[in-house]
């Protein structure tokens, strides 16, 4: 009859019963879970999981759907950023354009979005080539990023970025233990003077500029000082995606307050507003109970920001010829599906995306024994894309 949904005298579905229900439901078999890896721990899990998602019914999911649909079409300014170690700075290509090839980096391209908060770094790195400068390094203490003087070079010191697409200006930001005057030039244009105080943390230097355009900037200093990020500004609201990490670190070093002076890690994040987080940490240090002690601090921080928080689960670990055992890593796989629990976060886990080392490498998804390939990044942009569009 018309009207009502057809079923056989044995109540079951007849053909064109299935047809209807098949429109508004997902067969049984795709909603099964998948079981969980071995390395996710051994407890009970409270959430959903079909690889490589777990607990892709959070709330956090249709909310970071929002924000993206809301830059694109809705004319909203929308930030979001990326924060962890190399994987997700985007080593592995080694081409000087981890800008272009981290995972954060392909999933601002498939999105249309423009580039928000940019680390700093010397010339003739292999992450971001757009930087040229004079008597300047990347730090090697711990928990920095961003550029700082050579210990030999008595300056003066300078720094040109050239970013290579179109934005209205934007901010650099600078520590100096007794302040530092910088004099900048925009596009060639007339020098501008720009003075920070020493101490408190980062401090902006804002050139004034003029239009939109692929502008580029250089500053010279006589002054030590230590230039973390950029940030760029444009003529209206924008989606914005940014990767905002730093080859080498580790969770420890990305808690709030790791470096004493305001210049850490989290500090160099801060320097910007982000309307969504997704951190990508777990890869590096001892893979003890500190490290997962680090890794919840993060966490806790990223919530305490009041915006959502997306989880990472590194990829490409482990196995014949990796940098160490997978079993090496499993305190820090667990500890991030305990974080999921806890704070009712999703988590998308990239070693199910790309597999181990062994796995990965055969595929050609691997740059080197701990980093992806382009074609690898681009895996787990897809899968970022899918949970989050």
């Amino acid at each position: 009859m018309a009207g009502y949904l057809t079923v056989t005298d044995d109540m079951t579905l007849t053909a064109q019963g299935s047809a209807v229900v098949g429109k508004e439901f997902a067969r049984r078999s795709e909603v099964t879970p998948t079981v969980l890896p071995a390395y996710s721990g051994t407890g009970t899990r409270a959430h959903s999981w079909v690889a490589p998602f777990y607990n892709q019914e959070s709330k956090t999911v249709s909310t970071v759907r929002g924000l993206i649909a809301a830059g694109l079409y809705a004319e909203a300014d929308v930030h979001v950023v990326h924060i962890g170690d190399s994987k997700t700075n985007g080593s592995g290509p080694n081409r000087g354009k981890a800008y272009l090839d981290a995972y954060p980096s392909v999933f601002r391209s498939m999105l249309g979005a423009a580039e928000g908060l940019v680390p700093a770094f010397p010339s003739g790195n292999q992450w971001d080539d757009r930087w040229t400068t004079v008597g300047l390094r990347a730090p090697y203490e711990t928990g920095m990023m961003g550029l700082v003087p050579v210990n030999t070079d008595p300056g003066p010191y300078t720094v040109t970025f050239a970013p290579g697409y179109a934005h209205a200006g934007g901010t650099f930001w600078a520590w100096s233990a007794t302040g530092a005057t910088f004099t900048v030039t925009v596009d060639g244009g007339a020098p501008q003077t720009i003075t920070i105080p020493g101490g408190g943390g980062f401090h902006p230097v804002t050139p004034a500029v003029t239009g939109t355009s692929a502008h580029t900037y250089t500053l010279t200093t006589p002054h030590q000082f230590h230039l973390t990020t950029f940030a760029a500004a444009y003529d209206g609201p924008r989606l914005k995606v940014s990767r905002v990490g730093w080859g080498g670190s580790t969770a420890a070093e990305w808690v709030p307050g790791y470096r004493p002076n305001g210049t850490g890690l989290w500090d160099s994040f801060l320097t910007t507003h982000a309307d969504a987080v997704v951190v990508g940490l777990g890869t590096n240090s001892a893979q003890g109970q500190p490290n997962v002690d680090a890794l919840t601090a993060v966490y806790a921080a990223a919530s305490g920001l009041g915006v959502p928080v997306v989880a990472i689960a590194p990829g490409g670990l482990g196995g014949t010829g990796g940098l160490k055992p997978l079993t090496d890593y499993y305190l820090m796989y667990d500890a991030l599906w305990d974080t999921a629990d806890l704070r009712d976060i999703p988590l998308i886990d990239f070693q199910s995306i790309i597999g181990d080392w062994p796995t990965a490498n055969a595929a050609g998804l691997m740059g080197d024994t701990v980093h992806e390939s382009r074609k690898g990044y681009a895996y787990e942009a897809a899968a970022l894309s899918v949970l989050l569009t």
